[in-house]
């Protein structure tokens, strides 16, 4: 495939050049893919987050499942890490040692540890507090 353009010199000058380039449509294709997540994941992962956001667990600020435990959501265990948080499934693994975020408002977001991007998850996409302090007396604030 040819692509022809118009390569513009710097913001004030009006010299432009004239450039041919050849690209792999399996290129265009590879980061059409990497840009933009599936039509099936956005699906599923929308699905969850609304599968989550009903779960009693949240609702109590109890800890999240695992992926593999009996109440965890079957599609966290479709894109989660098994034995991990349920909130992997929002995790994207940059395969360079970061960790992203899934959601579109957040996909310049990245962390260097899985713990951090699954704490991400908890506190701006879920409001999860599952490690809440009791006083020695039992009784909350």
């Amino acid at each position: 495939m040819w692509l022809r353009g118009t390569l513009v010199r710097g913001k004030r000058s009006s010299r432009h050049r004239e450039f041919d380039v050849t690209v792999s449509p399996k290129l265009i294709l590879m980061t059409d893919q990497l840009l933009t997540p599936s039509l099936e994941l956005r699906t599923d992962l929308k699905a969850l987050e609304q599968s989550i956001n009903m779960a009693i667990w949240l609702a109590e600020n109890e800890h999240e499942p695992r992926v593999g435990d009996v109440d965890c959501p079957l599609l966290a265990e479709k894109y989660g890490i098994n034995r991990k948080s349920c909130y992997t499934a929002f995790v994207e693994d940059k395969q360079d040692g970061r960790y992203g975020c899934r959601f579109e408002t957040c996909y310049t977001f990245h962390v260097y540890s899985l713990d951090d991007a699954v704490r991400h998850q908890r506190d701006h996409h879920f409001n999860h507090r599952p490690f809440m302090c009791v006083p020695a007396n039992g009784r909350l604030w």
